[in-house]
């Protein structure tokens, strides 16, 4: 199947209104990346069109971000992959995983976040109560995906399936709670 491309602001993740919000021609989308104030995201999947889950979407331009969404079926999100640019990312310098979302089936919720210096956080829900956890000395080299982003470069950072280290709280420093 062709692989489709839906460039927009950003994708509905509302299940009723699956489409690009402020849709763009590839055309628009091309100024957007060469703008390096704006915001524009392209969604991809086989015979992709509005009404259907794309496999991912990619947003970039966000203070020199690169978020990369996947779905699950219903079209919610499965996971959210957040890099941060090394210097910019239009010039296609390497990218850093910072932080990793993950939303399960049973609605619960993991968040991971990152630095290049191997320090981490998670936060969990305890009860009624969220509980942050701190970690340091974390090896973070498989955070780097390098080649960064390029115009065109969909898929493979689409498809890149992130070697990140989840973070067990039961290892880590609680440092709040509320």
């Amino acid at each position: 199947m062709p692989m489709i491309y839906l460039y927009g602001l950003k994708w509905n993740k509302n299940p009723k209104y699956l489409r690009p919000v402020d849709a763009m021609t590839e055309a628009q989308a091309r100024a957007a990346w060469a703008d390096p104030s704006a915001v524009f995201s392209v969604s991809a999947g086989p015979d992709l069109e509005p009404g259907k889950v794309p496999d991912f979407t990619i947003t970039a331009g966000v203070n020199e971000r690169v978020i990369m969404d996947r779905y699950q079926p219903t079209g919610r999100l499965a996971s959210s992959y957040s890099y941060q640019a090394e210097t910019t990312i239009r010039d296609g310098s390497q990218l850093f995983l910072c932080q990793v979302d993950l939303w399960r089936a049973d609605k619960t919720y993991s968040t991971y976040s990152y630095q290049p210096d191997g320090s981490g956080r998670t936060m969990v829900w305890e009860g009624d109560e969220h509980v942050v956890y701190a970690f340091s000395g974390l090896d973070v080299s498989g955070n780097w995906l390098k080649p960064g982003l390029s115009w065109g470069d969909w898929e493979r950072v689409g498809y890149h399936e992130p070697d990140y280290l989840p973070l067990d709280p039961r290892q880590g420093t609680e440092i709040a709670r509320n």
